[in-house]
């Protein structure tokens, strides 16, 4: 049974769906605030969906904005986990609704729009945490192409920052679904 649970969870560290189960997040994450944020950030759930009778489980943070844990004291963290709104409806894709929810089919006509990155997706954004040394960056990416990362780290830190940058629509604001860590 132990090796099931932690299958399960490397499952859902790696952004699989599996109806009934949220990922593990640990109690000083559940307990901090996050500055900039809120707690819908911190549950485990990576998808809006009605197994967990939500029917959004994301943040829309301006970008620009660092979202931040602080801690009164050091505090030692072994990962972080991000994910950021895909757009899982297909609501920013275009065409009509059979060519949104077909998007992989094989038979693309000439006049068939094109498809793009969600508009909703994260395009840029820095993950860092400051520890005893001073500011360390544990994640940048510019031009974003994933929903989520499971970022191992192992060690001691006063704050853990997410600064989110852009995302693909050139709206003002990203959408977070989950900004957790163990």
């Amino acid at each position: 049974m132990h090796h099931l649970n932690e299958l399960q969870n490397m499952l859902m560290n790696d952004d699989c769906f599996l109806p009934h189960w949220k990922r593990s997040v640990s109690v000083l994450c559940r307990e901090t605030p996050i500055e900039g944020g809120d707690d819908s950030l911190k549950f485990g759930e990576d998808r809006a969906n009605r197994t967990y009778h939500t029917e959004q489980c994301r943040l829309s943070v301006p970008n620009g904005t660092t979202l931040r844990y602080v801690f009164p004291s050091s505090e030692k963290i072994s990962s972080v986990h991000l994910v950021f709104d895909s757009d899982l409806d297909r609501d920013t894709l275009p065409g009509d609704r059979c060519e949104r929810t077909h998007v992989t089919r094989a038979n693309v006509l000439l006049d068939s729009p094109q498809t793009h990155l969600p508009k909703t997706l994260c395009r840029s954004f820095r993950l860092s945490v400051l520890d005893e040394t001073g500011e360390r960056e544990l994640l940048s990416v510019e031009e974003n192409r994933k929903r989520a990362y499971h970022v191992t780290y192992s060690g001691r830190v006063r704050e853990l920052r997410l600064l989110v940058s852009a995302n693909w629509g050139g709206s003002g604001e990203t959408r977070v679904v989950s900004f957790d860590f163990t």
